[in-house]
């Protein structure tokens, strides 16, 4: 009995100085988490407009999906506390571009908006604010990639993400209809419909895996006409 005590003893101090994951917790690392979420602008126009402002404290990366106009609009991303954005690759449906924006390392707080504005563009966006991601070398060239079509489903195609924890964004940009779903345990931060003469429509979404492996989402759009995809993967710390 003695003996028996002993071990548990022994197990009992082990388990208080080694922490292992719980259910949905990572195995070591992997610390990437959403802080929060919005979509823009409050009021929408040919100009585009500004977001409502939400509290991004505690976050190290933001990215926006940006849906506007194809023919000769060029937009501008900026938010309220002037941070660099980086532009992936933009692709177009043959009316509307969607296209990835992220600022590594930004400046955070309470009170932050977000800005995609351009002349007769009428745009549309989301933004995410995400925690522990790397501060360099976060995109890695090759790990994105977009498509368009005219069908109510649509995939990006299919990125494989390098080893390690990654965050894989997905968006879309649509010129008729609305986002209905998106799949391949992808979780939608937010969404906007389309609304003729105001914006295009847009929505986004965002998967966090380790290792990396292929992913290819298939969003689903009710009364699409035109639609553009995108996929991008960022590395986590």
């Amino acid at each position: 009995m003695k003996r028996i005590a002993l071990v548990l003893l022994a197990a009992s101090a082990f388990a208080q100085t080694v922490a292992f994951p719980g259910p949905g917790m990572p195995a070591s690392g992997g610390g990437i988490a959403l802080v929060t979420h919005v979509a823009g602008p409050v009021t929408a126009g040919s100009g585009g407009g500004v977001s409502a402002a939400i509290n991004t404290t505690g976050a190290n990366f933001l990215v926006l999906n940006a849906s506007f106009y194809s023919s000769g609009c060029t937009v501008t991303v900026s938010d309220s506390n002037s941070n660099t954005w980086a532009a992936l690759t933009g692709y177009s449906n043959g009316a509307s571009t969607g296209r990835f924006y992220y600022a590594v390392n930004p400046k955070v707080g309470s009170g932050h908006t977000f800005t995609v504005s351009g002349s007769s563009c009428y745009p549309s966006f989301e933004v995410a604010a995400f925690s522990g991601m790397k501060t360099s070398g976060v995109f890695d060239s090759g790990t994105d990639s977009g498509a368009n079509g005219n069908s109510a489903t649509i995939q990006p195609g299919s990125v494989t993400p390098p080893s390690g924890y990654q965050l894989v964004m997905t968006g879309v940009s649509i010129d008729s209809g609305s986002v209905s779903s998106v799949n391949s345990s992808f979780t939608m931060t937010d969404s906007l419909a389309y609304s003729g003469g105001n914006n295009f429509g847009s929505g986004m979404a965002y998967l966090v895996q380790h290792p990396g492996a292929a992913v290819d989402p298939t969003w689903t759009i009710s009364g699409y006409n035109h639609t553009a995809v995108n996929i991008a993967a960022f590395a986590g710390m």
